[in-house]
């Protein structure tokens, strides 16, 4: 019987969740830079399914990641000012606010399956 590992199944798991959100990118104004950093995170979970280190690429994608956060603190209190329009919904929305927060939590989502891979995740056999 083949014994298949949790951690393979959460690398599987990502690679599903980035392919998703790469795709729904194409719509978008800025697509390229949102495809880029969902296939960078879809490329990490395939590289660690395989079998082969991707410690050092995660660390360079979570350090790309937090300077860009960095950068774009002021996206929050943009929202905040804004007065904290919903973001969290299934329509499109006009209001950029609305949207710099989804791209807020999006940057989160990767940052956290990159400190995953760089610095949590243990090689596979």
């Amino acid at each position: 019987m083949m014994k298949i590992s949790l951690s393979k199944i959460v690398d599987v798991l990502f690679l599903i969740m980035f392919i998703y959100f790469t795709s729904v990118q194409f719509n978008d104004s800025d697509s390229l830079l949102w495809i880029v950093v969902y296939a960078l995170a879809g490329i990490l979970a395939f590289i660690s399914f395989i079998g082969k280190p991707v410690k050092m690429p995660a660390r360079f994608l979570t350090t790309g990641l937090i300077i860009y956060l960095l950068f774009n603190t002021h996206l929050l209190t943009d929202w905040l000012n804004a007065g904290k329009p919903a973001f969290i919904d299934y329509e499109a929305t006009f209001i950029k606010e609305a949207e710099q927060m989804r791209e807020l939590l999006g940057t989160l989502i990767v940052l956290l399956v990159s400190l995953y891979y760089g610095f949590l995740k243990r090689r596979s056999p």
